[in-house]
């Protein structure tokens, strides 16, 4: 929420209600391959909460995950 209040532009605004979601709604929202989803995670207010070497193995895990179907 502080994040919110220090900078409330309208996509934090729709984090802070898709948040207020079931995980299951909250976890469709962040798999969601459509352009509303790409759209969604490219304003999303958790780009700070990790570091750059545990995004970068996430991306990698994701790639890999990808490249073998899954």
């Amino acid at each position: 929420m502080r994040w919110y209040r220090r900078d409330p532009v309208p996509a934090y605004r729709e984090w802070l209600e898709i948040l207020d979601r079931s995980w299951s709604e909250v976890r469709e929202v962040l798999l969601d391959r459509s352009e509303e989803g790409k759209r969604l995670r490219q304003t999303d207010p958790f780009c700070g909460v990790l570091a750059p070497h545990e995004r970068w193995r996430i991306y990698k895990e994701f790639a890999a995950n990808e490249a073998r179907g899954s």
